[in-house]
């Protein structure tokens, strides 16, 4: 659990994000280890949407848009039995102001 990681998405995430979108990324942050900010989930849409109250068709947009923008990646693909990890990028205070046009670098 990152409670930095946390803070930094709180700081220096782009103000254009849905509500859904940000809920969705403070909760992945809130699994992330601080070493490699990783994320994982064993079922991941469903682990998400419990802990976000968000209905899994919208956290599955929401991760849509986030690896998009580049706000997230994913390392492995959800397969039975095999952990969804989420590598969440470095945020820093030019983020903040990014467009959904603009691309971030993990």
């Amino acid at each position: 659990m990152s409670g930095r990681i946390v803070g930094e998405i709180l700081d220096h995430a782009p103000d254009d994000l849905t509500p859904a979108e940000m809920l969705v990324l403070i909760a992945l942050a809130d699994d992330a280890r601080d070493r490699d900010r990783t994320a994982r989930f064993h079922s991941s849409v469903a682990s998400i949407a419990h802990r976000t109250r968000i209905k899994p068709g919208t956290v599955r947009n929401a991760l849509s848009r986030l690896t998009n923008r580049g706000l997230i990646r994913t390392r492995h693909k959800a397969k039975p039995g095999l952990h969804q990890e989420y590598v969440i990028a470095n945020l820093n205070q030019a983020h903040r102001f990014a467009t959904t046009r603009d691309e971030i670098t993990p």
